[in-house]
């Protein structure tokens, strides 16, 4: 997320979703392979994962709505969401995909 937040201070909001995106997904299926749901659940797809994930109470629907859309304008044909977008729009954005990230870590940790 580091590098997503250094990457919209400098412009390069495009980038700094598509870490964003890739840091969610991978800490969804961190949490996954953690709590052992099943055996292939490194292999689902990330709306699968992002549906495990509420299913088991670790993320609400707000979250799981917002996980959806960052998924949906991080794909390369989607991309032209951000040219409209301003750098505190994304600032917003990378600010709640942290918290996201900060909070399954919390409800996760041993």
């Amino acid at each position: 997320m580091n590098l997503a937040i250094l990457l919209k201070d400098e412009g390069q909001l495009q980038p700094a979703l598509i870490l964003a995106h890739m840091a969610a997904k991978t800490k969804l299926k961190e949490v996954a392979l953690h709590l052992r749901l099943e055996p292939s659940m490194d292999r689902l797809p990330y709306e699968d994962l992002i549906g495990r994930a509420r299913e088991i109470a670790l993320i609400d629907l707000e979250t799981e709505l917002f996980l959806n859309t960052l998924s949906y304008i991080s794909e390369p044909e989607n991309m032209t969401v951000l040219k409209d977008m301003h750098a505190a729009h994304m600032e917003m954005i990378l600010e709640r995909v942290r918290t996201i990230l900060e909070e399954l870590s919390w409800k996760t940790a041993p």
